[in-house]
Protein backbone atom coordinates (compact mmCIF):
# COMPACT_ATOMS: atom_id res chain seq x y z
CA UNK A 1 0.00 0.00 0.00
CA UNK A 2 1.58 3.50 -0.82
CA UNK A 3 0.46 7.25 -0.15
CA UNK A 4 -0.44 8.28 -3.96
CA UNK A 5 -0.08 11.60 -3.23
CA UNK A 6 3.76 11.16 -2.57
CA UNK A 7 4.47 7.50 -3.73
CA UNK A 8 5.86 6.07 -0.84
CA UNK A 9 4.64 3.22 1.42
CA UNK A 10 2.07 4.55 3.29
CA UNK A 11 2.66 3.84 7.79
CA UNK A 12 1.24 0.30 8.73
CA UNK A 13 -2.01 0.08 10.62
CA UNK A 14 -1.34 0.59 14.64
CA UNK A 15 -2.41 -3.13 16.18
CA UNK A 16 -5.51 -3.17 18.06
CA UNK A 17 -5.62 -2.76 21.84
CA UNK A 18 -4.84 -5.64 23.84
CA UNK A 19 -7.76 -6.90 26.14
CA UNK A 20 -7.22 -7.39 29.64
CA UNK A 21 -7.94 -10.73 30.76
CA UNK A 22 -10.30 -11.32 33.54
CA UNK A 23 -7.94 -12.49 35.98
CA UNK A 24 -5.76 -9.09 35.50
CA UNK A 25 -9.07 -7.49 36.27
CA UNK A 26 -9.60 -9.04 39.49
CA UNK A 27 -8.03 -7.29 42.38
CA UNK A 28 -6.60 -9.26 45.26
CA UNK A 29 -8.13 -10.00 48.67
CA UNK A 30 -6.99 -6.98 50.10
CA UNK A 31 -5.08 -3.68 48.27
CA UNK A 32 -4.36 -0.17 49.06
CA UNK A 33 -7.38 2.26 47.88
CA UNK A 34 -7.17 4.56 45.22
CA UNK A 35 -4.87 7.62 45.84
CA UNK A 36 -3.51 6.36 48.81
CA UNK A 37 -0.09 4.49 50.03
CA UNK A 38 1.15 2.82 52.81
CA UNK A 39 4.40 1.51 54.68
CA UNK A 40 5.05 -1.73 56.23
CA UNK A 41 7.36 -4.27 57.25
CA UNK A 42 7.83 -5.32 53.72
CA UNK A 43 10.73 -2.50 53.04
CA UNK A 44 8.63 -0.90 50.75
CA UNK A 45 5.90 1.73 50.21
CA UNK A 46 2.58 -0.02 48.76
CA UNK A 47 1.20 2.58 45.95
CA UNK A 48 -2.31 2.21 45.22
CA UNK A 49 -3.93 -0.58 44.00
CA UNK A 50 -0.93 -2.72 45.84
CA UNK A 51 -2.03 -6.09 47.50
CA UNK A 52 -1.95 -5.88 51.11
CA UNK A 53 -0.86 -9.14 53.47
CA UNK A 54 -1.13 -9.52 57.16
CA UNK A 55 2.05 -10.49 57.38
CA UNK A 56 3.13 -6.78 55.99
CA UNK A 57 2.08 -5.23 59.48
CA UNK A 58 2.86 -5.43 62.92
CA UNK A 59 -0.21 -6.85 64.40
CA UNK A 60 -1.50 -8.78 61.35
CA UNK A 61 -5.08 -8.62 60.16
CA UNK A 62 -6.01 -6.65 63.05
CA UNK A 63 -3.89 -3.88 61.66
CA UNK A 64 -5.25 -4.45 58.64
CA UNK A 65 -8.83 -4.21 59.43
CA UNK A 66 -7.60 -0.77 61.12
CA UNK A 67 -7.00 0.23 58.11
CA UNK A 68 -9.75 -0.22 56.17
CA UNK A 69 -11.91 1.87 58.99
CA UNK A 70 -8.91 4.12 57.92
CA UNK A 71 -9.95 4.20 54.12
CA UNK A 72 -6.44 3.27 53.86
CA UNK A 73 -7.00 -0.37 52.78
CA UNK A 74 -9.89 -1.42 50.43
CA UNK A 75 -11.46 -5.41 50.13
CA UNK A 76 -11.37 -6.52 47.08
Amino acid sequence: MTDEKNKVPAAPAPAPAKKESKKSKKKPPYYVADGKAVTCLKGTMLAEGDEVKAEYFPGGMDRVKELIELGVVAEG
